[in-house]
């Protein structure tokens, strides 16, 4: 029966499972390769392998996977191992504003939003909100930036850009935000 069944490396879509190789007196005649089945909540899905790992892809993100794997001998398959779950991961999804600092009053100035982490996130649809101490400056859009025209001392403040991540793979959205303090300077009259 193969040992050490384990899940490694899972990412949003793929989840790793390593095991031991079966020494040669624990199989009854040649080994070929080893079956694994994994699935949700049944073992609906099923391939064959000759190695000592398996990376399950196309799965469902933030969702946990079974995974059983059994020797196989020509048409014969041995006994199944313990069974492993394994969840795939949430993205660590990260945003930088970038644009905070100091400005002179009358100046164009944008401040921009970036938002990393989400690459591997499939049909995703992203949408930004910009606010301000705390008003929303503007509702939701695709813009990740706020561009001042023309800025004055009522311009000072800090800055917040909410990221909405969406997705059909996902349970949820997923919200993540970041802060920058934004100063004017100049002549005020």
């Amino acid at each position: 029966m193969v040992q050490s069944l384990s899940s490694t490396d899972a990412t949003f879509y793929s989840i790793t499972v390593t095991w031991d190789e079966l020494s040669c007196v624990n199989h009854n005649g040649e080994l070929t390769g080893y079956r694994i089945d994994y699935g949700t909540t049944t073992f609906d899905n099923m391939t064959t392998d000759t190695g000592t790992s398996f990376t399950a892809t196309g799965l469902l993100p933030l969702t946990d996977h079974m995974f059983r794997v059994a020797a196989v001998n020509g048409n014969r398959t041995g006994p199944y191992s313990t069974t492993v779950t394994g969840r795939t991961s949430a993205n660590t999804v990260a945003v930088t504003v970038h644009g905070g600092g100091t400005s002179t009053e009358g100046s164009e100035y944008t401040l921009t939003c970036t938002v990393s982490g989400h690459q591997s996130l499939i049909n995703r649809t992203i949408m930004y909100q910009w606010s301000r101490d705390p008003n929303n400056l503007q509702g939701l859009t695709d813009q990740m930036t706020y561009t001042f025209n023309s800025i004055d001392r009522y311009d000072n403040g800090t800055y917040t850009c909410r990221v909405t991540i969406s997705s059909p793979l996902l349970n949820s959205d997923i919200v993540v935000q970041n802060s920058t303090t934004f100063q004017v300077t100049g002549l005020f009259f």
